[in-house]
């Protein structure tokens, strides 16, 4: 069963179509920004919890180091644990330094890789559903222009 249709009850009914779907589109979408907002939290949860646990590991070396050093100076004397601190502290700073910048870099450098990747591929899908819903939206102004016009 047809009915019968004026150009401008077309145009409106174009126009409440094309609003109806980019609705949806919005929606969709920010199910998904929501999406990635909790995931995003769960990792800086993640990684909170990890900083936590490497800095108590990291007091505890401290707190035995100390005690070390403590027992050092109480055998060889304080003069002795300064030659040893002088000898061992090129060596030791410049491998620290070494080792600790590498792996700072490691970390930092996946962790940008993957965030830069992410975004990338972020980008393109926003750029290409902001291309899609430009083009539906011209088309349906375009089409409605053409049947009022015709």
């Amino acid at each position: 069963m047809f009915y019968a249709v004026t150009n401008g009850q077309f145009k409106r009914i174009w126009n409440l179509c094309a609003i109806l779907i980019l609705i949806c589109l919005n929606q969709a979408e920010c199910e998904e920004l929501t999406a990635k907002v909790d995931l995003s939290s769960a990792e800086n949860m993640a990684l909170r919890n990890e900083l936590t646990h490497v800095e108590e590991e990291r007091k505890k070396l401290a707190s035995s180091n100390g005690l070390l050093r403590e027992q050092l100076r109480n055998q060889l004397g304080e003069s002795a644990l300064a030659e040893i601190d002088k000898m061992s502290s090129t060596k030791t700073e410049s491998h620290f330094i070494q080792t600790e910048s590498k792996e700072h870099f490691q970390v930092a450098s996946k962790l940008s890789n993957s965030n830069s990747s992410q975004r990338n591929e972020q980008r393109e899908v926003e750029v290409h559903e902001t291309t899609g819903k430009t083009h539906l939206a011209l088309e349906a102004n375009a089409h409605s222009d053409t049947l009022a016009v015709g």
